[in-house]
C-alpha cells in the first residue's frame, strides 16, 4: 500500500476513536427518588429492602424494592451522618439512586439515604419536675 493510504487510515482511526469517546458514558445513570419504609436491613453486606409508597410510572402504588448500599453511598439518620447499622425496621426512608442496568439483579443502587427514626421523648430537667423548696414567710430574727 502506498504511504499516503496508511496515513489516511491512521487519520480516520484517530477521528473514529475520538468520536466514540464523545458519546454518552456507560456509567451515567438515570437517578430517581424513592420513599417508603424499611422492611429489612443487612448492614454487613449493605442490603436493604424497602416498601416503596407512592405511585410512579411503571410501578404499582406499593412495591418492595431491593437496595444496595455501597462505599459510595451516604447514609443519614435524623440529619446525622450514620452507619447502616443504626437503621431499624419500620424507619421511614428517602433514597436517591438508580436502577442497576443489569436487569437480572433488579437492584436499586443508593447514593443518598435519609432515614427518619422517632426521637425519644424529651427529658424534663429536675428543676421543673420537683416542687420548689418551701421558704418561711416569717421575718428572720436579727442576730444577737
Amino acid at each position: 500500500m502506498p504511504k499516503r493510504h496508511w496515513g489516511d487510515c491512521a487519520w480516520l482511526a484517530t477521528i473514529a476513536l475520538f468520536a466514540a469517546g464523545c458519546g454518552q458514558s456507560p456509567t451515567e445513570h438515570q437517578y430517581s427518588v424513592l420513599s417508603g419504609k424499611v422492611l429489612s436491613c443487612d448492614a454487613e453486606i449493605g442490603e436493604l429492602n424497602v416498601l416503596v409508597s407512592g405511585a410512579a410510572r411503571g410501578r404499582p402504588r406499593l412495591d418492595r424494592v431491593h437496595c444496595v448500599i455501597n462505599q459510595d453511598s451516604e447514609v443519614y439518620v435524623n440529619d446525622r451522618f450514620a452507619s447502616l447499622r443504626e437503621v431499624r425496621v419500620d424507619d421511614a426512608v428517602e433514597l436517591i439512586g438508580y436502577r442497576e442496568p443489569d436487569r437480572r439483579l433488579e437492584s436499586f443502587v443508593v447514593r443518598f439515604a435519609y432515614f427518619r427514626q422517632p426521637l425519644p421523648p424529651a427529658s424534663v430537667p429536675s428543676i421543673f419536675s420537683d416542687p420548689p423548696p418551701t421558704t418561711s414567710s416569717a421575718p428572720a430574727e436579727p442576730p444577737e
